[in-house]
């Protein structure tokens, strides 16, 4: 038996807190949306990941202004191929999220990493 000695590398991170959302289903609450940003950002995110398959057009207006102001990371979330026979995409909207959360995680060079839905947050105790 072999023993490898293993140095691990101190990371250096760009930026705290950065958060992930699944991929947006018909999504149209842009009020909600905005809330949901601000209060992230006033907790200290500087960077969301935000997937999306199908929103409407003023909610694409609202991640468009977003996405210029450099404050999200806007990413087209694609259905999977599909045949007569079978069409995964019923089953991906519940269980499909795992892969986008994967690629966000890989993709933020931030310490802490969020993984919620547009409508979870964090609110400390004692702030």
């Amino acid at each position: 038996m072999v023993a490898i000695p293993l140095q691990l590398l101190p990371r250096k991170y760009q930026d705290i807190l950065h958060v992930c959302v699944p991929p947006l289903y018909w999504y149209w609450n842009y009020v909600a949306f905005i809330q949901f940003i601000e209060i992230w950002r006033k907790q200290g995110a500087t960077m969301f990941y935000i997937y999306y398959v199908s929103v409407n057009r003023r909610m694409m207006d609202i991640l468009k202004i977003y996405e210029k102001m450099g404050i999200i990371r806007l990413i087209r979330w694609q259905m999977l191929p599909r045949s007569k026979l079978i069409d995964p995409n019923r089953w991906i909207y519940r269980f499909g999220h795992t892969l986008s959360m994967n690629d966000c995680l890989y993709s933020s060079f931030a310490k802490y990493v969020a993984l919620v839905d547009i409508d979870e947050f964090i609110i400390p105790k004692y702030a």
